[in-house]
């Protein structure tokens, strides 16, 4: 079973959006990680540490196989993620960059369109 991270705010509920039954063929659970707000996790708040902590440890004792997250920003949360819970923990398609990078031709570049360039540095 899948466990997904989502923003206090009000999902897309169409298909291929993670807020969307339709978008999955087999069982997921979500928890609203209370107070992570567009504004808070784009700004990245430290306050928002907690809630989400708390979130990904309710999912993971609802018996979840792996936590993703339905925002890029909660990247900025992977290591604490992982250091709390003891299932797989993607927050963010940005985890991938590394690999399509060493898998482009020389002279290459990873392109990303972002809400808030400023926060996406290398860690």
């Amino acid at each position: 079973m899948l466990g997904i991270l989502m923003l206090d705010s009000s999902p897309l509920n169409v298909p291929g959006c993670l807020a969307c039954d339709d978008t999955f063929a087999f069982p997921v659970k979500r928890r609203v990680v209370r107070g992570a707000t567009v504004e808070k996790m784009t700004s990245c708040r430290a306050e928002l540490e907690e809630p989400i902590t708390e979130a990904a440890q309710d999912l993971e004792r609802e018996g979840v196989d792996a936590i993703i997250g339905n925002c890029g920003f909660m990247a900025l949360f992977q290591k604490v993620l992982q250091e709390c819970v003891k299932v797989p923990v993607f927050t963010s398609s940005l985890l991938l960059v590394p690999l399509i990078a060493r898998s482009l031709p020389k002279g290459r570049r990873v392109g990303i369109l972002t809400f808030r360039k400023d926060y996406l540095q290398n860690s």
